[in-house]
């Protein structure tokens, strides 16, 4: 009996420790406050880890037409939407990049070029994927985010779109 305590107290404890929330660095609380406020702190922070954070300079990230392997979140500078060279976007801080084709798993609608130098986390789509079958409520949970993300860029074109129209 008393192994079989010991052993069950190490497993709750350890249980406990995993849940216990962790603390966020402050340079990535405002992208948790705002766009992963559904994700607990161990969730977010296992998914930030996943990501590489890379920089550009004045590039093309999504050219129109192609398959995207990555899905990108811009942390500084600014990244210009345009279709047809007609820009339709800007996104700074906060703002996905290559979402609809994640999501969709079609070829990017819009080129994407970075404006001066641009800072921003890679996800690999492929890994990302992978998390459906591994982790559904995480899957739920990003999905959210991306959703979000979406209708936060689709509002202000639909107003633009309406005053045009008017």
């Amino acid at each position: 009996t008393a192994i079989f305590v010991i052993v069950n107290t190490y497993n709750i404890i350890k249980i406990l420790l995993e849940r216990r929330p962790k603390l966020i660095p402050d340079e990535i609380q405002d992208l948790y406050d705002g766009i992963f406020k559904n994700l607990n702190s161990n969730e977010f922070l296992y998914f930030w880890n996943m990501g590489i954070i890379k920089s550009v300079k004045d590039k093309y990230l999504i050219k129109s037409g192609d398959h995207q392997n990555n899905l990108l979140l811009v942390l500084s500078g600014t990244a210009n939407v345009e279709v047809n060279e007609t820009p339709i976007a800007s996104l700074d801080r906060g703002s996905f990049i290559a979402e609809i084709s994640f999501l969709s798993g079609e070829p990017a609608s819009a080129d994407v070029h970075a404006t001066g130098e641009l800072i921003f986390v890679a996800w690999n789509s492929e890994r990302l994927k992978n998390l459906k079958h591994d982790n559904p409520s995480f899957w739920m949970k990003l999905q959210h985010a991306l959703s979000e993300d979406l209708i936060k860029k689709v509002k202000p074109q639909a107003k633009k779109d309406s005053q045009i129209e008017e």
